[in-house]
């Protein structure tokens, strides 16, 4: 998923970018809907008090149906229980609303980063499959903020922050193969509220 984009050619049109800036817009607000309701589980209320944890990981997208697990495995419930916390952290931080500023951005991927590193040095998931899926969510997120952090370095701000922003919400879609793989052994359908930090 290491991809790094090409600057755009000096021809390129303003239709082009109008393009690119849509689909960059339409995935950063499905991003701020998908982390309202998975870290809150209701709308979101303006003085709604900060959590500091929750106890497992928050649900996808509201249009995703989260299945009920016909078995519930103890061992990946006691992880989920352990660690969901830790991920919610890092979900409330993609999930915050969008900035409209490159620095603020990869200020943001620092925070992100912090949290992923940690992440990634928790035990694996007992079930093969959920850890597969984990595994690869975490690398999504990895090469996402390193592009942040360092690839967008050599773009125009102008040009940075979109295409950042666009491979931030890019690892949503391997965010809900985790958790709907998660979700077949753990119970998680009454979620509660997730972290929610400040963010600038």
């Amino acid at each position: 998923m290491n991809q790094n984009p090409q600057q755009p050619d000096a021809g390129e049109t303003i239709g082009n970018r109008v393009i690119v800036a849509v689909i960059v817009g339409v995935s950063l607000l499905l991003a701020v809907v998908l982390g309202v309701s998975l870290l809150t589980g209701t709308e979101p209320a303006a003085d709604a008090p900060t959590t500091e944890s929750s106890t497992s990981v928050a649900p996808p997208a509201p249009s995703v149906t989260v299945p009920r697990p016909e078995r519930i495995d103890p061992e990946l419930t006691a992880w989920n229980d352990e660690h969901g916390p830790a991920i919610g952290k890092l979900l409330a931080i993609f999930t915050a609303p969008p900035v409209r500023d490159v620095t603020l951005l990869r200020f943001r991927c620092k925070q992100m980063l912090a949290e992923l590193v940690k992440l990634e040095k928790i035990e694996k998931p007992s079930n093969a499959a959920v850890a597969e899926a984990f595994d690869v969510w975490l690398l999504s997120v990895r090469d996402a903020v390193t592009f942040c952090l360092e690839g967008s370095l050599e773009l125009p701000d102008n040009e940075a922050l979109p295409i950042a922003g666009s491979g931030l919400g890019s690892t949503s879609v391997f965010w809900d193969t985790f958790f709907l793989e998660l979700a077949k052994h753990v119970d998680l359908t009454g979620t509660p509220p997730g972290a929610n930090p400040e963010l600038p």
